[in-house]
């Protein structure tokens, strides 16, 4: 049986819900009806991948606490997301880099139409690899909260050191590592954006070869979307009126991906 998390904050209109929030340039956000989480998951636990030897992906690590990232540190937003977890009182966690930090800037319009209304949080450092997203759960940001999704988007920032198969296999044992966490929790399993934010501006295949790999960790606890060709073009190209920068979603970028992860974060 579903639950609906949190309040419906909406404006009705001929039987939809519509809500425009004027911040930044003016994006409409369609939300059909509440968002309804799914039961949490009663799934055996399984692993996914076992470290490599030599796999640095795979490895837990922190950055340096000092870490600048645009005037905050790596530390402090660390720090902050413990102590937001030992508050409790989380059903949806974003956990991840860049992508997931800037819900809360150019997808905050997004984030208000979609989520503001429920127990949400975005977990998110930017520069982040596989490895330090690891490190970060298994220290403090999973603690005291067992979310009934998890929207899991890592692996990007790892392309310019390891290959697909390091980074699925490091995907792989960070998904252990949370099912063995919080074991109640879907994860929803969201597959690198298409980036072309290299001097050539041709779109990086290596981001499809680490989503072909990351299909096969789907199961009844992980929930794997690609939602990669929703960002192309016609011509293969990564689309700049959705990613300007040639990999971080603007405010409408954050709109394709609040709709594309909808019906999984639904779905029993």
């Amino acid at each position: 049986m579903k639950a609906t998390i949190g309040r419906c904050l909406h404006i009705p209109r001929q039987g939809r819900s519509l809500l425009v929030v004027p911040a930044l340039p003016v994006v409409s956000a369609m939300i059909w009806g509440c968002l309804v989480l799914a039961p949490y998951v009663e799934c055996p636990l399984e692993t996914y991948a076992v470290a490599s030897l030599g796999n640095r992906a795979a490895a837990p690590q922190a950055k340096p606490p000092d870490t600048d990232l645009w005037n905050v540190r790596w530390g402090d937003l660390h720090d902050a997301y413990v102590q937001r977890a030992a508050r409790g009182g989380v059903d949806l966690l974003f956990l991840g880099d860049s992508i997931t930090y800037r819900w809360m800037y150019e997808g905050f319009p997004v984030w208000l139409a979609n989520y503001s209304a429920m127990r949400a949080a975005a977990f998110g450092i930017s520069g982040d690899r596989v490895e330090n997203v690891l490190w970060r759960i298994q220290n403090g940001e999973l603690d005291g909260i067992e979310p009934r999704a998890i929207v899991l988007m890592i692996g990007t920032n790892n392309l310019g050191r390891d290959t697909p198969s390091e980074i699925a296999e490091g995907i792989g044992v960070l998904l252990t590592e949370i099912r063995r966490r919080v074991p109640r929790s879907r994860v929803v399993l969201v597959g690198l954006l298409p980036r072309n934010d290299n001097e050539q501006r041709v779109t990086d295949p290596r981001t499809f070869e680490v989503n072909d790999r990351l299909r096969e960790f789907a199961d009844c606890a992980v929930r794997f979307v690609d939602i990669a060709a929703l960002y192309l073009a016609s011509d293969g190209q990564v689309r700049r009126d959705l990613l300007p920068d040639g990999l971080h979603p603007n405010a409408g970028g954050y709109a394709v991906y609040a709709q594309a992860i909808r019906p999984v974060l639904e779905a029993p």
